[in-house]
């Protein structure tokens, strides 16, 4: 079957279509967002909170925070690469400081509901 100049045109335009969105759903699948990320662990040093997130450079920062009687809940949010995990030895820090000491509060963790528990020194 031997194609016309026209159908080799159309076929060209079809190839470089593929290619484009290909291109595109990688770059959209790998671009940095931030998003809430998990806390590995947390210290209480008098009225701040160390807490230790997984993100790898990610600059973290505390999105929310809610401080009650008998409950810290905390959301850190990250810029992660959706297609590339952080290791356990690659660790951001973020300093939270409270309005009044840790005590025997509990730590949420926003973005699981899950319980951390607290190192104090």
């Amino acid at each position: 079957m031997t194609l016309t100049p026209d159908r080799r045109v159309r076929r060209s335009w079809l190839v470089l279509a593929v290619v484009v969105v290909l291109a595109a759903g990688y770059f959209y699948a790998t671009a940095e967002r931030r998003q809430p990320v998990e806390i590995v662990n947390a210290e209480e040093l008098d009225e701040v909170l160390l807490v230790v997130v997984g993100t790898c450079g990610g600059e973290p920062t505390v999105s929310e925070l809610d401080q009650g009687d008998a409950e810290v809940r905390i959301v850190v949010e990250s810029t992660t690469q959706l297609l590339a995990g952080a290791g356990g030895d690659c660790q951001d820090g973020v300093e939270v400081h409270l309005d009044a000491p840790f005590g025997d509060r509990v730590l949420i963790d926003g973005s699981n509901g899950q319980a951390v528990e607290v190192q104090q020194f």
